[in-house]
């Protein structure tokens, strides 16, 4: 449940500094190799001209509140 929260989390920040046109592309490499952080931080770095994987670890510190949050509410 934590992975599946956290992977929507951190796919949601993606696509947010990624142009919409790069989203189809993105998603298509992400499905064939959602570990290689080297080719998936490449390509976004290429695509927005940004660090994303230090800007993603000054995020996720906030996604870790929203994760408790979500685990203590009743279902």
């Amino acid at each position: 449940m934590v992975d599946e929260i956290v992977t929507h989390k951190v796919l949601e920040k993606v696509l947010d500094k990624l142009p919409r046109e790069h989203h189809e592309e993105f998603l298509e490499l992400f499905h064939k190799c959602p570990h290689d952080e080297v080719i998936i931080f490449g390509y976004l770095k290429e695509k927005t001209g940004k660090d994303i994987e230090k800007e993603l670890g000054q995020e996720l510190e906030g996604i870790s509140s929203d994760i408790l949050r979500e685990l203590k509410s009743p279902k």
